[in-house]
């Protein structure tokens, strides 16, 4: 089995939880499988990102509020911390039916998306 490499010293992508899901994927005798938990994970990331723009452009928190809940989940089960950090941010401030402030955070959970994409890019490139 291959070694992961770390992203950085910050790692933007844990490199042990990807490689508990190559390991899962492994064994599951589907050497397609890691490929395609990315891929999921990576469209629901694009599609999540979009829907919380409509959210917030609908002026609908409750429903800005479950979709960074959704994605913060999701981001924390494949190790992309900081991406998971920034959509319980973003969480909070619209449960307390606030959108002040909620574009520039969503700005920054678009710019991790695109680092975190490029991440998972490069694992499953190899």
């Amino acid at each position: 089995m291959r070694e992961l490499s770390a992203i950085n010293s910050g790692e933007r992508v844990a490199a042990s939880a990807l490689r508990e899901l190559r390991e899962l994927a492994d064994s599951s005798g589907d050497p397609g499988q890691f490929r395609e938990l990315i891929d999921l994970f990576l469209a629901e990331m694009e599609s999540g990102l979009a829907s919380m723009r409509k959210a917030l452009a609908e002026g609908n928190a409750a429903e800005l509020a479950q979709l960074a809940h959704s994605l913060k989940g999701a981001s924390a089960s494949m190790g992309a911390g900081g991406l998971a950090s920034l959509c319980r941010t973003l969480e909070e401030t619209a449960k307390n039916i606030k959108l002040q402030g909620t574009e520039g955070q969503l700005d920054q959970i678009e710019s991790e998306v695109r680092i975190v994409r490029e991440a998972l890019e490069k694992e499953t490139a190899s």
